[in-house]
């Protein structure tokens, strides 16, 4: 089964025969409100990595009307989506609205410096497009960068701060405001189950309650050692869920996380 935009529709015999394999799994999804398609991205399975083995591949599906099962193949698993961008590590693809089509975008890595990312939050507002990439937390690599296109094709990106180190942040969600005041949050995978608020202004990040949390004992975000954050969504500023591995499942009602 599938959600978008809090709607489950259970999917049956997605032909992804295009794709020139069956080993295929899709692992994210957006919608795009610029134009009212639904994409899912994701990988085929590849040949178990041994010598002469076919190295995975990324795919993306349309998966709305008549275009329900277009399949379009790229060079490396698609890892996150958020409407016009699809991350795939050290690259990225940009979706074409001229030739409603996914292309390699070339400018994005030079303005992050070539560095990994795995997860993505972003969209068009006010007729600004903008995207907060999460990615690993280290000495020369931000965990999230703030990047901007101009309608030229360039992005320019900034790095934001106040996150652990050695932590990898792919999880992101939160709401665009025109005024470039976004409400965002962040989870990590791995490590403590921390949770990073970001209130739109600096590029500082906190887990200061109530928007944040930080993984200690008597926090709500406190958990055993068997858990970890897996994604994060954001209805709105008072509707925010962060789930994980063993059924963990938590919500910020715009007052506390539970």
């Amino acid at each position: 089964s599938i959600c978008v935009q809090q709607s489950c529709r259970s999917m049956t015999a997605l032909n992804l025969a295009s794709t020139s394999t069956t080993n295929a799994s899709l692992v994210a999804v957006t919608y795009q409100t610029s134009t009212q398609q639904v994409w899912a991205g994701g990988g085929t399975l590849g040949g178990g990595g041994g010598p002469g083995s076919t190295p995975p591949k990324g795919i993306l599906v349309r998966l709305d009307g008549s275009a329900l099962g277009k399949t379009q193949t790229v060079n490396q698993p698609v890892r996150a989506l958020s409407e016009k961008l699809a991350v795939r590590g050290k690259t990225f693809s940009y979706f074409d609205t001229t030739t409603n089509s996914w292309k390699n975008d070339t400018s994005l890595p030079v303005a992050l410096s070539y560095r990994e990312r795995e997860g993505v939050f972003g969209g068009i507002v006010g007729g600004q497009e903008r995207y907060y990439l999460g990615g690993y937390v280290g000495s020369q690599s931000p965990g999230v960068a703030r990047c901007s296109r101009a309608a030229s094709g360039y992005w320019s990106c900034t790095s934001h701060t106040g996150f652990s180190g050695g932590s990898t942040l792919s999880g992101l969600g939160g709401t665009l405001v025109a005024s470039k005041a976004d409400q965002l949050w962040a989870v990590p995978f791995a490590g403590y189950e921390h949770i990073y608020a970001y209130g739109g202004s600096g590029t500082s990040w906190s887990r200061q309650a109530p928007k944040g949390c930080t993984d200690a004992v008597g926090a709500p975000c406190y958990t055993s050692f068997f858990t970890d954050f897996t994604d994060l969504y954001a209805g709105s500023t008072s509707d925010v869920w962060a789930v994980g591995t063993n059924g963990l499942v938590m919500r910020y009602d715009g007052a506390l996380w539970k």
